[in-house]
């Protein structure tokens, strides 16, 4: 289970603005997301740290490479897939692409 406060794995969220509500993993691309949109909670935590809604071509990233860890600290916001995918190979050159894409350092 994720350790956020949003609680993505019990299907249950809220925050200080007092949004509540049920989510659900996505089976195509394993993210949480609301029932009531189908938003992905990542983006929408990641719009309540900016104090904004994103922009066209925005990407919100996972630190920690867990879907499922949806806490402010852990998304960095980039302003294209560009910039993105630039931070993934730098990690695939340093740890392998299972690490890049995943988390897990290959032996």
């Amino acid at each position: 289970m994720a350790n956020n406060y949003f609680g993505s794995r019990t299907r249950e969220r809220s925050n200080s603005k007092g949004r509540t509500g049920n989510t659900y993993i996505d089976k195509n691309d394993g993210y949480p997301k609301f029932k009531d949109s189908n938003k992905p909670v990542h983006r929408w935590v990641a719009e309540k740290k900016l104090n904004r809604k994103l922009k066209a071509g925005e990407v919100v990233h996972h630190k920690n490479r867990n879907k499922l860890d949806n806490s402010p600290s852990n998304l960095a916001i980039f302003s294209s897939q560009k910039k993105h995918w630039e931070v993934h190979k730098q990690d695939a050159k340093k740890h392998g692409w299972k690490y890049s894409m995943i988390g897990k350092k290959t032996k």
